[in-house]
C-alpha cells in the first residue's frame, strides 16, 4: 500500500502566515478576527523585516466566541504601505475534539469517512498516514474534519494531491512556475535544480519584472521521470510597485539618496553632467558629483567612455602621452589622440 503522510492541526490556531513579495522590506504584521479594526489597530505579531516573509504564530483565540469567524492578516512595507490581507475562515469549538475522519474527492457524510485514532483533547495534533490503496491514478484531494464533544463538526482542512499510482517514488526531474496564468505544462519558468531526488527542497527568487502591483497567485508544478505533472504549491502573494511614480527611478533609491520622490530622471541633484537615471543605471551617488574622487566629474567620465566607479585618473587610454585628469582640465577628450605632440608642446611653451 503507498502512503503518504499528512499533518494536522485542530482548533490550535496555528497560523503559518502567507509569503509575501515586496520590492521593500515588510516591517510590520498584525492580524484580526471578522472587523476590520482599521489598518495598524489589528493585534502585532513580531517578525524580522524582510522583503519575503513567511511567519508562524499563535493567534490569540481567548476573546473569540464559539462558532464561525474569519482571520485576517495583513503587512506593512518600509514605505507605510499595508498590503491585502490573508482571509482565513475557521471554526471554534466549544469542547474536546473528540473524533477525527478523513475522506477523498467526494463527501461520504459526516460520520462516515474513514476514522483517525487520536486522544481526545481541546488542542489536537494528529500525524497520520491516510490509506491510498482504493485511490486511482490522477489527481485528487484529502479532506480531514473533526467533531467536538457536543456533535459540532469543524471546516474540512484540504490537501490537493496526485496519485501515481507505482510500487516506487520516481524522481522529480523538472520543476516550473507560472503566476495566475497557466501557460501549460512545459512552458512555465523553468527552476533549475541538481541532483533529482525523490524529495527536492528548493530556494528560488520569483521574477517579478513584468508582474503587476497588486495580488496575485504564485504556482510552482514538477515533473518526474515518467513525465507526470503535479502542481506542488500555491501561494497568494502580493507585489508592491517599487516605481510609485514612473520615473524610472525605484522609490527606495530615491528616498535613500534624496529623502523624497520629488527627484525626476532628468534632474541633475549633484550638478555633475550626469542626470539622476543616469546615475542610477551607472551605480555612481546621485548626490556626489564625484563617485570615485578622482577629480573628474562623473557625467565627463561616462560621456567620455571612462569608469565613474574607479580612480582613473592617471590612465592615458588613447596612448597620447596625456593622463585622463589632464585631458579633463584641458579640455580635450581622452579617447582621441590626434591632439599627440600638440598639447604637450603646447604645455612646454606656457611653463617657459
Amino acid at each position: 500500500m503507498k502512503t503518504i503522510t499528512t499533518f494536522l492541526i485542530l482548533f490550535l490556531f496555528h497560523c503559518i502566515f502567507p509569503l509575501f513579495v515586496s520590492a521593500t522590506d515588510i516591517t510590520a504584521l498584525e492580524y484580526y478576527y471578522d472587523i476590520d479594526p482599521g489598518m495598524g489597530n489589528g493585534t502585532a505579531v513580531t517578525i524580522t523585516p524582510g522583503s519575503d516573509i513567511t511567519k508562524s504564530f499563535i493567534a490569540d483565540l481567548s476573546s473569540v466566541d464559539f462558532g464561525f469567524h474569519i482571520l485576517y492578516v495583513r503587512g506593512k512595507d518600509e514605505n507605510g504601505l499595508w498590503g491585502i490581507p490573508y482571509v482565513h475562515p475557521f471554526l471554534k469549538a466549544g469542547g474536546e475534539i473528540t473524533h477525527i475522519e478523513y475522506y477523498f474527492d467526494a463527501d461520504p457524510g459526516m460520520g462516515s469517512g474513514t476514522a483517525v485514532s487520536f486522544t481526545p483533547g481541546r488542542d489536537v495534533t494528529v500525524n497520520f498516514s491516510p490509506d491510498l490503496s482504493g485511490v486511482s491514478k490522477g489527481q485528487h484531494i484529502l479532506y480531514i474534519r473533526g467533531r467536538d464533544e457536543n456533535g459540532s463538526w469543524g471546516i474540512s482542512h484540504l490537501k490537493p494531491f496526485y496519485m501515481v499510482g507505482l510500487t516506487s517514488t520516481p524522481d522529480i526531474t523538472y520543476v516550473e512556475y507560472f503566476i495566475d496564468t497557466d501557460p501549460g505544462r512545459g512552458s512555465s519558468t523553468p527552476v533549475p535544480f541538481s541532483p533529482h531526488s525523490q524529495d527536492v527542497n528548493l530556494n528560488f527568487t520569483v521574477d517579478l519584472t513584468n508582474v503587476s502591483a497588486g495580488a496575485h497567485k504564485l504556482y510552482v508544478r514538477a515533473k518526474d521521470s515518467n513525465d507526470d505533472y503535479t502542481i506542488v504549491y500555491v501561494k497568494d502573494i502580493t507585489v508592491i510597485d517599487p516605481d510609485t511614480d514612473d520615473d524610472g527611478l525605484p522609490d527606495d533609491w530615491e528616498l535613500l539618496y534624496f529623502g523624497n520622490l520629488d527627484e525626476t530622471a532628468t534632474g541633475d541633484f549633484d550638478s555633475d553632467g550626469l542626470n539622476n537615471l543616469g546615475e542610477y543605471e551607472n551605480n555612481t551617488l546621485p548626490d556626489n558629483p564625484d563617485t570615485d574622487n578622482d577629480q573628474m566629474p562623473d557625467g565627463w567620465e561616462v560621456l567620455n567612455h571612462l569608469n565613474p566607479l574607479i580612480n582613473d585618473a592617471g590612465e592615458d587610454p588613447d596612448h597620447d602621452g596625456i593622463s585622463n585628469l589632464d585631458e579633463y582640465q584641458n579640455g580635450t577628450n581622452p579617447r582621441d589622440s590626434q591632439v599627440t605632440g600638440v598639447l604637450p608642446a603646447i604645455l612646454l611653451l606656457l611653463n617657459h
